[in-house]
């Protein structure tokens, strides 16, 4: 039904298997996405502007899913547990070498063969539940552009996200290095009750 149901947005019913759960959970956010969409009185690609070119900078994420965060990254062992209580502690996405200190110094050693895809995965998952929701862009010249982040892709550290501002603007913003990612305090407080950790611990690492 969710899959082919393409405008409930809300479901109250708990699933306990994780397969289906999931699948239900990534119908919820296309649904949030399609609704908003249509709040936002969206037309075809056609009837859209020109993109504005831009070099990505920066990137923080905004407004928070609808969802649990459970549904957005699988907490099920202590490295993504970590990677979560870094971003609640610190507003951003780690890097490899930020994930490996922070791990370390929770007693949890992560070699980089294990960080790196990890690393990738969570921050995957995160800016996919993040696609349909407000963020702020920063360019190379220390630019704010806030909007709606509408797609992201990513290939050998080139780096692509479209954005569309409030009053209709559409912008393509590239690199090619990883840029660095920030989250809101909303980011912040959505993920904390997932960490297991207290408000005010430290979970090390820079």
């Amino acid at each position: 039904m969710m899959e082919k149901n393409e405008t409930i947005v809300k479901l109250g019913f708990e699933c306990a298997d994780a397969h289906w759960r999931n699948l239900i959970d990534r119908a919820l956010l296309r649904n949030n996405d399609l609704w908003r969409r249509r709040q936002q009185g969206s037309g075809s690609e056609e009837d859209l502007p020109a993109a504005e070119e831009r070099t990505l900078g920066h990137l923080t994420l905004g407004a928070v899913p609808l969802i649990k965060p459970e549904a957005v990254l699988a907490l099920r062992g202590a490295y993504q547990m970590t990677f979560c209580a870094y971003v609640v502690q610190t507003g951003k996405l780690p890097t490899v070498s930020q994930l490996q200190n922070c791990a370390k110094n929770s007693g949890v050693p992560l070699p980089y063969a294990k960080a790196a895809p990890l690393i990738k995965e969570c921050r995957s998952a995160v800016l996919d539940a993040a696609t349909g929701l407000a963020v702020v862009v920063v360019d190379a010249f220390g630019s704010e552009t806030p909007g709606t982040l509408r797609s992201w892709t990513e290939s050998n550290d080139h780096w692509h996200l479209e954005l569309r501002s409030e009053d209709g603007r559409r912008f393509s913003f590239r690199s090619n290095y990883e840029p660095a990612f920030s989250v809101s305090k909303a980011w912040q407080e959505w993920l904390l009750p997932g960490t297991g950790i207290a408000p005010n611990a430290s979970v090390g690492g820079s």
